[in-house]
């Protein structure tokens, strides 16, 4: 959870979070996570210049590319959360993405944990995904409607 306060933490609630703790993380994800502290990069798990040489091929785990993803996707972060600091998520993340990113929502006083756990999470949070899921679908039914209903007109589309 970093060091942040939670602010938003439910407490009459924290018996049935403690009930769920420790989280099902991996060991190596934890580890991966540490890794990635350390050296400041984000790069795949190192398992060690012997075990890279199996796994990877050389001894050193490579770089995640980032500007490679050409996935549409929505980026939800704050500046108040201590295990992914803005400038972080600025420098590695939003300045790498490129046309995948399709909106970067900035959340005031939002802690690592609040995104899952946080009172205004619902609203902020799951709430805003679902209309921008709802929002993508309908408007890939639109064009497939569109494409579908007008199929022989576009015919040469299709055609080899």
């Amino acid at each position: 959870m970093g060091t942040e306060q939670l602010t938003q933490f439910n407490n009459s609630r924290w018996d049935v979070v403690a009930g769920h703790l420790p989280s099902a993380s991996s060991a190596l994800n934890l580890l991966h996570w540490a890794q990635v502290l350390r050296f400041h990069e984000l790069r795949k798990f190192d398992y060690g210049e012997v075990r890279n040489m199996d796994v990877y091929g050389q001894k050193q785990p490579s770089l995640f590319n980032i500007t490679r993803i050409t996935t549409p996707m929505f980026l939800f972060w704050s500046s108040d959360d201590t295990l992914a600091p803005d400038t972080d998520v600025r420098e590695h993340i939003i300045n790498k993405l490129g046309n995948a990113l399709k909106g970067s929502f900035a959340l005031a006083h939002f802690t690592h944990i609040d995104f899952i756990l946080g009172l205004r999470a619902t609203e902020d949070v799951y709430k805003p995904i679902v209309r921008l899921i709802y929002n993508d679908l309908a408007e890939r039914a639109i064009v497939w409607w569109i494409v579908e209903v007008n199929r022989k007109n576009f015919s040469w589309m299709w055609e080899e």
